[in-house]
Order: C-alpha cells, then structure tokens, then sequence
C-alpha cells in the first residue's frame, strides 16, 4: 500500500516536471547593436600649430597662417618683433588698435595715416609723432581751406567753395569774393565805402561805376583805384582835374609805361614838375629831371632819384661841382647798405668812384671791390686795410 503511494507521488512529479518544461520562454528584449559605440578618448594631446619648428620656422609660419585666416591673434606668438611689425599691418590700415601696437615708425605712421584717411580724422594724424608725416597726413584728411594759415585767405577759401559770402571775414576778403563770382551782393557788404564802390565798379567792369558814389573823394580814390587795376590810363580823366587822385594815377601810368611824357596832363605846373620827379625815382633814371621848371626841384630830382636808388651815376649831369659833390655824397655815403656796386664804374669823378668802390667793398665785405680802385689813392689803401 505505502508502496502504490510512493509510486503515484513520483508520476505526478515527473508529470509536474514536464510540464514547467513545455512552458513558453519569457522574452528578453536586447539593446541595438547597430548603434555606433561610444568614442573612445585618444590618450594623445594633439599638437598647436607652428610649434616644430626653430623660432624662425615658428615665426614665419605663424605670419602665413595670420594672413591665410584673417586672424590677426596669430601675429600675437611672433617672436621677432620686425616680423611681428609686418604681420600686424597687413591688418593695421583698417585697425586703429592694431596700429598702435607696431613699434617700427614707418610703419605705424602709414598705418595711422591710413586710418586716418578712412576715418577723416584729425586726431589720429596727430599720433604721427613725425612733423612731415603728420603735415601730409593733415593734408589729406582736412579740407584744403583749412590749412590756409592766414584767416582771410582761409575764409575766402570756405567762401569760394561754399559759395555764400556770409563766410568771409573781412571786407578783402568780401571783395575778392565779389570779383571771382561777379556778386554785387558781396560789394554791398563792404564796409569801407571807397572798397564798397571799388568792388562794384570791378564787377561792373566799369570805372563809371565809381561816380555813384556818395561823395567826390570817394569817386576819385574809386576811380584812381579801379583805372590801374582796370590797366586804363583814360579812366583817370575821370577823377577831378587837379585832385591828387588824377595825378596819382598819371604818375602810375607813367612809370608803368615809362613814358614820361604823360606827367604833361596834370592840371598845375607844380603837379607836373612832382609827376617827373617822381617818375625818376621811381624808374630810377634821370631823362624826365630837366622837365621840371622849377631849379630847386629839377636839382632835387637828380638828388633824390640818384639817393633813393642808390645808383650815384644819376648825378653825373647835376650841374655845378657844389650840386654833383652833394649828390655823390647822398648816393654813396648815406645810404645803409652802400651804393649799388654795379653803378660805381659809371661815376664820373675819379675821387666819387673810388669813395663809391670803397663803399661797395665795405657794405658787401667784399675785397674785390678795393682792387678796381684808382692805385695810390688814400681810400684804396683804406679799403685794403678793412680786409688786412
């Protein structure tokens, strides 16, 4: 009996068994094996560029790459500073910060220069610590009126090229603002009336012009002014007769044209005779001196045209010995700075040509001057002894 019971606990054992062992599988999902396997860290360092080589290797390697990147940080490792200079400027003319940092002087003036001229920047072409480099540079940023050193020029300057008169200072500079845009407008803002109507009659180009002036002085000086600057010897007639305004524009005409022969249109004989006078100072010749009438006067033309001149040969036709030794000595003894040197050999008196040639060697500190002298005269061994 115990042994039927045995036996039927074993069957329902394997029976059990078998069972557990038909039973379906559980499922295991399993990770993807397509996906790409972590990355595996290199133990290595890798190596920063332009460093194999000796500094010269390094230094040109880091220029070329600088250049080839537009990276001007890479200047920044050069060692030699030359090269540092030369690679920093090929980005400098656009930098200002970068500019700045070259030391070699050509170089940072051409690049502040450069900045400069894009920026149109005064204050950077005063960095340029070199007077020329700085001037050119202010050349080219500032505005050309600018650098017209006189005010009334420079005005003028902003005028003309603004084209509005309000910007002149000063009634030369209205005038010639006037003249070179035939503005009458400009004319009327001249203060001083003798300009005002000047500047009218020359917009005009009409000395007539003059006449509309208030008063006559101011009509003649017009018309004095206008006529010589208009080169019109028959716009003086237009002055009144006798006025010292007509004769100055005579006597203008007559040097200019060095014809004496128009000292003849002055009103009075006392104006004529001051017309040839004049003349030959101002021509520095004598051949109007016996015009004058009066003696008095036609002796001090020959005085004042051989003195003012300093050309002493002017006496030589002065008249008597007591005129022509007073003459000589106003032309050769008086004047500051000597008789002129050239005229010594056309002195008619001996003694005044030495004294003349001893003057000449004395105001120029000129020796040679001693040798033309007359041998065994006292002023020869004077003069060589000036120079012993």
């Amino acid at each position: 009996m115990g042994h039927h019971i045995l036996a039927i606990l074993a069957i329902s054992m394997l029976l059990l068994f078998g069972c557990a062992q038909q039973a379906p599988p559980v499922t295991v999902e399993e990770p993807n094996t397509t996906e790409a396997p972590p990355a595996v860290k290199n133990s290595t360092v890798s190596k920063s560029p332009c460093t194999g080589g000796n500094i010269v290797q390094n230094d040109n390697c880091l220029s070329s790459l600088a250049i080839e990147k537009s990276d001007p940080s890479r200047c920044m490792g050069i060692y030699d500073t030359g090269k540092l200079d030369l690679c920093l400027a090929h980005f400098a003319n656009s930098s200002l910060e970068l500019c700045k940092q070259i030391t070699g002087s050509e170089l940072r003036f051409s690049c502040l220069a450069a900045n400069a001229i894009s920026g149109k920047s005064e204050e950077i072409c005063n960095m340029i610590d070199n007077t020329e480099a700085a001037a050119e540079c202010l050349r080219k940023v500032m505005p050309p009126c600018m650098l017209i050193s006189d005010e009334s020029e420079r005005s003028l300057c902003i005028a003309l090229d603004k084209r509005d008169f309000s910007y002149c200072k000063g009634d030369a500079c209205l005038e010639a603002y006037a003249i070179n845009q035939s503005s009458e407008t400009a004319c009327g803002a001249i203060t001083q009336q003798v300009g005002r109507y000047y500047c009218l009659a020359m917009v005009k180009k009409s000395i007539a012009a003059c006449k509309d002036a208030p008063f006559q002085p101011i009509q003649d000086a017009c018309i004095e002014a206008a006529s010589e600057a208009m080169d019109d010897l028959g716009g003086c007639s237009l002055a009144t007769d006798g006025s010292d305004y007509r004769n100055s524009c005579y006597l203008h005409f007559a040097v200019k044209n060095r014809d004496p022969s128009i000292c003849q249109r002055p009103l009075y004989e006392t104006q004529r005779d001051e017309c040839y006078k004049n003349y030959s100072i101002g021509t520095a010749t004598t051949a109007a001196c016996p015009k004058v009438v009066e003696s008095t006067g036609r002796i001090d033309c020959y005085f004042k045209a051989a003195k003012i001149n300093r050309k002493p040969s002017l006496c030589n036709l002065v008249g008597t010995a007591d005129n022509l030794n007073t003459c000589y000595a106003g032309a050769i003894l008086y004047p500051a700075s000597g008789p002129v040197p050239s005229d010594c050999p056309d002195v008619a008196s001996t003694d005044w040509r030495d004294k003349c040639y001893y003057q000449s060697a004395r105001s120029t500190y000129n020796s040679t001057y001693c040798a033309l002298m007359t041998d065994g005269a006292s002023d020869k061994r004077n003069c060589e002894a000036l120079f012993n």
